[in-house]
């Protein structure tokens, strides 16, 4: 036996004390049984390997007509009891479902056990039309994992696809489940044509084929396939058996669904290549079929990812578009370089890859890995939050980005929203520190982002997240932990690597991850009532804000605010209703979360919070909502648009843009042109250009990564500024003495030189500090001859 300590490297620490037993049992059979031979024998109504499992938790809601606890048989002994839930009802203990109000618990589906073994990186997918979740791949921290298992929501089933006894428990579970529905509702005694409509038939070991139940007013319930028709006379265990062509075990691959069907791309597999692969899942005849493979392409079309063919990706992100477009962007290629470029394929037609070129946007800016994407039907848009990303060559970070892509006109962004108060950042619980490995969903008009992995240790005290952050897609801001006040996650570690999909959509199901350990668990989440309705049912904005029963909980829901006088919460549109000044957060939208003209009136043009497209001002270089300009209260290059009050030279009112090409023509901000040079200095290739209108710009060389700090240490920094301070040809105002221009360093050389004219030839030396070693020095500028602005 090996036993391991270490001390994490986050800390620096002398040493450490470390406390361990070891027992002849797993969990020394969690106290629920006694260990024979290294085997836990668990006492009545406990389970798994180390009797950590109970059977039928809180007797399956018997109490409140939830369900009720099975005992299952096998060759006449008993094999396990479960929880046989009640129409509507589901969960390990039936707890999930029905007249759930209340919203914001957590709920146990499945607590671990065969087949699903403990696992990350795996992928997942939810197909709610059979109501099954389908589980593929991932690594046990041992070994890479395959197979392809399914999970049936209504019995609470798992299914090995290559297993045929797996399909005979789940048709008998049906039938117990049916039977049961129909004896709770009198049904089978008031109706005794339904036994016409369950059909079974048995042959050895090979029970119920196919089960459809019709209640008394002929509305049907689905009907659960078990094996396909023109195998029911000749029905054996290798007519489940999985096609021969099917996916490798692999991890840090991707799935989604396609109707009933799904989609399987890339990951890491056994022998350490990473695949390039493209497969389809039929669930009808259940097979795979392979898309696209490195056999089935043109040979002129090569993997590097210079071509339309994607290379082989893991960690990769795979969005169904339109239902019928695969986008995939992003991942690591097979020697860990990260990938910023996006493929997409047409399910629907030529069936072929093809690369899609980005027509705006800083596309290096978006190579990442572990992120999370999701698509945002309303405005078009790809959302790309979180992963970790790269710098510069050789490092990378934890991100908390949350990047943009416009589909229609193909163009990437960052949206800038608010982390708030650097300084105070510990106290914004509700926005999320950088993360890599977490999952988001879309859910109503929110994005649904939970766990992660974080490594914090300043901030917070956290290695993987277990906490749920909810980003309101019209208004850009992350809404406050008030509106999501849950009952504490059942697990005390945080988790990455993990897969989460929306059931009935309100429910969020996280499967297996990474917590100090692999894990097999199913959890579910019921968002709250105040952000989102189940499936079927209207959401009404009203109703929802009128379940607040608290200032504090009422303005941190951006749809709603709270009235004083009568101490209710309204939708804030019909504040009206309300004689006092109905108290709501802000909803500032996308405009102002936009920091270039492009961004601003391509990902603008969608925004949904009220303001319409948005409109970008050249000379104070903010994207602002078009409304303001077109009610004739704008404020773009005025005296109200910066912090002096002062009037620029071009006017009472600046320019507002509003298309790309207006952009491309007229995005000329006065100011001058900063450029940066990191060492070792190279004049062809600076390191950061941007455009600067201050009185005042700081010149101090940052790097993020600690490796890049290391790296430039001792090294030379140049910075040049480039442009026109004054007009030449401008008068003096009224009042105005000579302008003066100092320059001032610390610890540094630095050297101003301005033109006597407009040309670079007229530059001449006005001041120089050299050998600093003070704090601060600070010198004016001064020609040999004449005015520093020559009239």
């Amino acid at each position: 036996m090996l036993i391991l300590l270490y001390s994490d490297t986050n800390y620096v620490l002398s040493g450490f004390i470390a406390e361990y037993y070891i027992t002849d049992c797993p969990l020394n059979c969690s106290s629920r049984g006694h260990c024979e031979d290294h085997v836990c024998i668990c006492d009545i109504g406990y389970t798994g390997e180390g009797c950590e499992q109970e059977f039928c938790p809180d007797n399956c809601g018997a109490t409140y007509g939830r369900g009720y606890c099975y005992n299952e048989t096998s060759h006449g002994r008993k094999a396990r009891a479960y929880c046989l839930c009640s129409q509507d009802y589901y969960g390990d203990s039936c707890s999930l479902g029905g007249p759930d109000n209340e919203g914001g618990t957590w709920h146990w589906i499945w607590r671990g056990g065969s087949p699903l073994a403990g696992r990350t990186s795996h992928a997942t997918v939810y197909l709610p039309d059979l109501d099954r979740l389908y589980v593929f791949g991932g690594y046990n921290l041992n070994k890479v994992l395959g197979g392809l298992l399914m999970f049936d929501f209504s019995t609470s089933t798992w299914v090995n696809m290559s297993d045929p006894l797996g399909w005979n428990t789940l048709a008998l579970r049906q039938t117990r489940r049916n039977s049961q529905r129909m004896s709770l509702y009198g049904q089978l005694d008031r109706n005794p044509s339904l036994l016409k409509n369950i059909t079974f038939s048995v042959s050895g070991n090979n029970t119920v084929m196919s089960v459809k139940v019709k209640n008394s007013a002929s509305e049907s319930l689905r009907s659960k396939r078990m094996i396909r028709p023109s195998e029911e006379l000749n029905h054996t265990p290798a007519s489940h058996a999985v096609s021969e062509t099917a996916p490798a075990a692999r991890y840090g691959h991707t799935m989604v669904p396609y109707h009933n069907d799904f989609v399987l791309f890339g990951g890491k597999l056994s022998n350490g290549e990473v695949s390039a692969e493209l497969w389809i899942y039929n669930t009808t005849i259940e097979e795979w079929r392979l898309l696209e493979s490195d056999d089935d392409q043109d040979h002129t079309q090569f993997r590097d990812g210079e071509g339309n063919v994607p290379p082989g990706l893991m960690y990769a992100s795979l969005t169904l578009v339109d239902d019928h477009w695969l986008y995939l962007f992003g991942g690591s290629l097979q020697h860990g370089e990260f990938s910023s470029r996006i493929y997409r394929f047409d399910l629907a037609g030529h069936r072929k890859w093809e690369k899609v070129a980005v027509r705006g946007g800083n596309e290096l800016e978006a190579r990442i890995v572990g992120h999370s994407t999701v698509y945002h039907p309303a405005s078009r848009s790809l959302l790309i939050y979180g992963g970790i990303r790269v710098d510069i060559a050789r490092f990378s970070k934890l991100s908390d980005r949350l990047l943009i892509f416009d589909i229609d006109n193909q163009y990437w962004s960052e949206i800038h929203y608010s982390r708030g108060d650097s300084n105070t950042h510990n106290t914004q619980s509700h926005i999320p520190l950088e993360r890599a490995f977490h999952t988001a969903l879309i859910a109503g008009n929110y994005m649904v982002v939970f766990g992660g992995y974080m490594h914090k240790h300043k901030q917070e005290e956290a290695c993987y997240d277990k906490k749920i952050y909810i980003y309101h897609l019209g208004c850009h801001v992350w809404v406050s932990q008030h509106l999501i006040e849950t009952r504490e996650y059942p697990k005390l570690q945080g988790i990455y690597g993990h897969s989460a999909f929306l059931r009935g959509g309100n429910t969020m199901v996280v499967v297996g991850g990474f917590h100090g350990t692999v894990n097999a668990h199913i959890l579910a989440y019921v968002l709250p009532p105040t952000l989102v309705s189940p499936d079927g049912r209207h959401f009404d904005i009203d109703e929802a804000c009128r379940r607040h029963n608290n200032q504090a909980s009422c303005v941190s829901n951006l749809e709603c605010g709270w009235c004083p006088s009568d101490s209710s919460c309204y939708e804030r549109s019909r504040g009206i209703n309300c004689t006092n000044n109905l108290q709501a957060s802000a909803c500032p939208g996308i405009c102002d979360m936009l920091h270039s003209c492009q961004s601003c009136v391509v990902h603008g043009a969608a925004a949904a919070a009220g303001g319409g497209p948005c409109a970008w001002c050249v000379q104070s270089a903010t994207c602002h909502p078009a409304d303001e300009s077109a009610s004739g209260q704008g404020r773009c290059g005025s005296p109200d648009d910066n912090d002096l009050g002062q009037r620029g030279w071009w006017g009472e009112k600046g320019d507002d843009l509003y298309t790309t090409d207006q952009c491309r023509k007229s995005d000329l901000r006065p100011g001058i042109t900063f450029v940066r040079y990191r060492h070792p200095v190279d004049l062809l290739q600076p390191d950061h250009v941007r455009i600067i209108n201050m009185t005042q710009q700081e010149l101090r060389d940052t790097h993020e990564f600690q490796g890049a700090r290391e790296l430039h240490a001792g090294g030379t920094t140049m910075a040049e500024l480039k442009g026109f301070i004054h007009p030449l040809d401008a008068s003096h105002g009224k009042g105005e003495q000579e302008i003066q221009i100092f320059l001032e360093a610390s610890q540094m050389n630095a050297t101003l030189n301005i033109s006597i004219n407009s040309t670079e030839r007229g530059l001449e030396q006005v001041a120089k500090i050299v050998n600093n070693k003070k704090d601060q020095q600070k010198i004016p500028a001064q020609r040999k001859h004449g005015p520093i602005f020559p009239l």
